[in-house]
């Protein structure tokens, strides 16, 4: 098998100098990507720029992360390789691990997607709450299947890479993050191979904020839950006041006001957090089709805690609305919006 490596980099100082020598012992080539870094850090660039199997691109400015990994893909669909290889340029990632990826799908376990797993034990604090943080949400979504997800010493097939450049928006850092979840929704044998957990002077150069980049690394769920949580009051405002005040049945008071918050619903999830690109007739025919089950299933659970459990009809609505709130992020990702 072939194996080409991108190794992305912003103002990384000598360090990437080892980086890449180490990492051409272990593949064919290697794509160096300059991430707008700065005056003084061009030299570090500028050396390799005669390589022969090393291939420098240059970004005007920095764009992040997700976008100096994508420059570096596209670079390398230019060369012949089977497998991908993303690291570091800060020494946080050892380049003699890259054999440990190569046993692993070289010994008959195929996969897509490699991701190299550290122990989050021996992390600095600031890195440690991050990563726990993103990979617990992860793991109730797709299980715990991958237990370092903001690792970003990875494998990743060419054929997968394709996919990515035409399936999913460079960023940041959540742009990791987002081909991690492309490949658990595209169906693809993602691996895992336990590594060093380096972190250089307690990783005092990171450029990773554990609070602001955890959020932005999770941000589509961060936004569906808050505009969830506006729908349910459009929601249960209208069904208080239906039942409480104009004494409609509770069941029909529930219709009505789920019907009217799920029309505002679509339209804010469409565009403001799966930033669909797909037909909003065809889309909304699949939500409508959604919406139906939702409101047969919400008031299935209702009449049973109203009816059955001796609940409240105010505390019962809540409740039942909660048990298909992670349902509905899952569902409206995977079959109402077309998403990139």
């Amino acid at each position: 098998m072939k194996y080409v490596a991108v190794i992305p980099a912003y103002n990384p100082g000598v360090s990437v100098k080892k980086a890449v020598e180490a990492t051409l012992i272990h593949t064919e080539a290697v794509i160096l990507v300059d991430d707008g870094s700065d005056g003084e850090n061009k030299v570090f660039f500028e050396e390799w720029e005669n390589h022969e199997r090393v291939f420098v691109v240059k970004h005007e400015k920095n764009l992040g992360k997700g976008h100096a990994l994508f420059s570096g893909f596209k670079e390398a669909l230019n060369l012949s390789f089977d497998y991908l290889v993303t690291l570091d340029s800060d020494g946080q990632h050892n380049p003699e691990e890259i054999k440990s990826f190569k046993d692993f799908l070289e010994k008959g376990e195929k996969a897509d997607l490699v991701v190299g797993e550290r122990n989050f034990s021996l992390m600095p604090w600031k890195s440690r709450v991050g990563n726990i943080f993103t990979s617990r949400i992860f793991g109730m979504f797709f299980g715990n299947k991958v237990s370092d997800t903001q690792s970003g010493f990875r494998v990743i097939s060419r054929e997968f890479i394709e996919d990515i450049l035409k399936e999913v928006n460079p960023g940041r850092y959540e742009t990791e993050m987002n081909i991690l979840t492309r490949a658990f929704q595209s169906g693809r044998k993602v691996g895992g191979v336990k590594i060093e957990t380096i972190y250089i002077e307690k990783n005092k150069n990171s450029k990773f904020n554990p609070v602001a980049d955890s959020i932005s690394v999770l941000g589509r769920f961060v936004k569906f839950s808050l505009f969830s949580f506006s729908a349910f009051i459009l929601d249960y405002s209208i069904y208080t006041v239906l039942n409480f005040f104009g004494g409609i049945y509770f069941i029909q008071a529930n219709v009505i006001s789920k019907t009217v918050a799920v029309v505002y619903y679509f339209f804010i999830n469409k565009y403001a957090v799966f930033h669909s690109r797909g037909n909003t007739v065809f889309e909304a025919g699949r939500y409508i089709f959604l919406v139906a089950i939702n409101i047969f299933i919400t008031s299935v659970f209702l009449y049973l805690l109203v009816q059955e459990g001796g609940w409240s009809k105010y505390f019962a609505k809540p409740a039942a609305d909660a048990i298909m709130f992670l349902i509905n992020f899952l569902l409206m990702g995977k079959f109402v919006y077309k998403i990139k």
